[in-house]
């Protein structure tokens, strides 16, 4: 993520159609890296891991936005 730049393309949700689409980057916000909240790592049924903070939100198809330290094993992450 690091690597990510203005113009870039990436896949996000269009929470208004209920569907993934391709978009592009318009503008990046640089934080300082923080002890301050907990990381987690997720490792995904398909094997991928996701490593985040815990207020980082992810869209589940069950609860909808559910910030990382909220999730549960009974959550469905929407993937594309």
């Amino acid at each position: 993520i690091r690597n990510i730049k203005i113009g870039d393309k990436i896949v996000s949700f269009d929470e208004a159609n209920q569907k993934f689409v391709e978009d592009e980057v318009e503008n990046i916000l640089i934080q300082q890296a923080t002890n301050e909240l907990n990381w987690f790592e997720l490792e995904l049924e398909n094997g991928k891991k996701l490593i985040l903070t815990e207020d980082h939100k992810i869209l589940t198809s069950n609860r909808g936005w559910v910030e990382a330290k909220y999730l549960e094993p009974t959550d469905n992450l929407v993937d594309y």
